[in-house]
């Protein structure tokens, strides 16, 4: 089955022959699969599906589960400490097992983007527009010291737009409001020294994942660019160059 989901929130299914509207599901911005289900985060809701996409989802409405705490721009989903976390407004909750909980109520900025990754024994978490905190696998919040850090950026300037893992380090990127420019970071995940490698960019991040242990992000221009040595290229031109290589 192929899904197509528009802006308007509505899903429709391609049966082989025409588009049937697909009742039950918001638009995602979020999908994660734990324990063998498919879950997807949608404003206010969590979903949770079966062992393959084309299942339908339904709202987790068992007691405890995220029910208008998370939203678009806001909230992400990840697998972590076998859990599923949700970030929300100012908290996280986790669904493990069957039953879902808050382990963080309080802590994180209001309203500020809480996007998530996983290293080693450690989720970090992206708060108040320039920073990151973490909670360990006992679900305790730091918001200072080894495994946070600060970029010291002006956060009336700038904000985080996406944060991923590779093999040993983590990558997150940032887009100036004002002036349109960004930055993408590589961070051990323990040092709190605001020095550490940053690339800059003319252009803004708007979203990033690591891929094969590679950065690629989207720019402001909407140019899907990966890292090539030390800087962000066109990943048409970077597709082109490496033919051309393989030619000559």
């Amino acid at each position: 089955a192929v899904y197509l989901a528009l802006d308007t929130g509505l899903y429709y299914n391609w049966d082989g022959n025409n588009y049937v509207s697909y009742e039950g599901l918001k638009v995602a911005y979020a999908f994660a699969k734990y324990q063998e289900k498919y879950y997807a985060l949608t404003d206010d809701f969590v979903y949770m599906g079966g062992d393959v996409m084309n299942d339908p989802f339904e709202k987790e409405t068992s007691s405890n589960a995220p029910d208008g705490e998370v939203s678009t721009g806001i909230s992400d989903m990840k697998v972590f400490n076998e859990a599923l976390y949700v970030s929300g407004s100012e908290e996280i909750m986790k669904k493990l097992g069957n039953n879902w909980s808050t382990p963080i109520s309080s802590g994180l900025t209001d309203g500020t983007p809480h996007i998530m990754t996983p290293l080693n024994n450690v989720l970090y978490i992206t708060d108040d527009f320039v920073r990151i905190v973490s909670i360990n696998k006992d679900d305790v919040l730091s918001t200072n010291g080894t495994s946070t850090f600060g970029t010291g950026l002006d956060k009336t300037q700038w904000t985080m737009t996406f944060i991923d893992t590779a093999k040993d380090s983590i990558w997150f990127g940032l887009l100036n409001t004002v002036t349109g420019k960004g930055r993408v970071y590589q961070w051990d995940g323990e040092s709190e020294d605001i020095e550490t490698t940053y690339i800059e960019l003319d252009t803004g991040v708007m979203s990033g994942v690591v891929f094969n242990n590679i950065p690629y992000i989207f720019d402001s221009n909407g140019k899907l660019m990966a890292l090539s040595g030390s800087s962000f290229k066109d990943c048409l031109l970077y597709t082109s160059d490496a033919a051309d290589e393989e030619d000559s």
